[in-house]
């Protein structure tokens, strides 16, 4: 087998989610970040129509990021199943992280290709990110807060 074979069976075996109360306090080089990006866009695409859209969020979007899944936590949690700590912890993620990668799908217009598969090119770009954060001994993990139902763009702007 080949070296190249070989690292990328480790790397594949070695990848795995890392939450943000592991993640190290460092900002991420933006250049680290661009070349993350630039990675996840070799994903295979049926036709080419590369459905992936990414927004990252650092600094300030983190804060309204944090806010919005707050509010999002006391606006849709029953009164008896509201928690203070859960309430924290909610806005906690995003403030623990260098960045966030948002992950949006624009699906394309032509019939012929099927949702699915647009569904799993977006999917193969995000493990070209998650392996290229792992190869850089970055922490990373996949996660859609409910949030996303009400607050698609609120807090990318």
């Amino acid at each position: 087998m080949s070296k190249e074979f070989i690292f990328l069976s480790e790397l594949i075996e070695r990848r795995r989610a890392v939450y943000p109360p592991f993640y190290r306090p460092e900002k991420i080089d933006k250049n680290l970040i661009i070349n993350i990006l630039k990675n996840a866009t070799w994903a295979p695409t049926h036709k080419r129509t590369e459905p992936w859209r990414f927004a990252v969020l650092t600094d300030t979007a983190l804060q309204k990021l944090s806010a919005a899944l707050m509010q999002y936590y006391v606006q849709n949690t029953p009164q008896e199943l509201y928690a203070e700590a859960k309430h924290k912890k909610s806005g906690e993620r995003p403030l623990q992280s260098a960045c966030v990668l948002v992950i949006c799908i624009s699906r394309s217009s032509d019939s012929v290709i099927p949702a699915w598969e647009e569904t799993a090119a977006v999917a193969c770009a995000v493990q070209n990110m998650w392996l290229s954060a792992s190869a850089l001994g970055l922490g990373a993990y996949w996660s859609t807060p409910a949030a996303i139902k009400t607050l698609p763009n609120a807090w990318i702007a």
